[in-house]
């Protein structure tokens, strides 16, 4: 079985600016530029990358991905989790 290949959308977030992404287990986002916070419902860790750091949501429900540090930040977050073709 050969996997899929994963869809992903690139953005950028302004200090202060946040998405906001649901049900997204398995998906990973990748900081490409600047740094990044990461936080998911019912989770009490909180996540901070930087450039060339990745994280891959791990939790149901909300999670929110929001610029720090003053600078604008480049991310790229998969849409869907990896799956097996048949």
């Amino acid at each position: 079985m050969k996997p899929v290949a994963k869809a992903v959308a690139v953005t950028r977030l302004v200090p202060g600016e946040s998405l906001r992404v649901r049900d997204a287990v398995g998906c990973t986002v990748v900081c490409s530029s600047g740094k990044v916070w990461i936080t998911q419902e019912k989770d009490s860790r909180d996540t901070f990358l930087r450039e060339g750091q990745s994280f891959t949501l791990d939790r149901p429900g909300l999670a929110l991905i929001c610029a720090e540090g003053g600078e604008i930040a480049a991310i790229g977050l998969s849409r869907y989790p990896p799956q097996r073709a048949d």
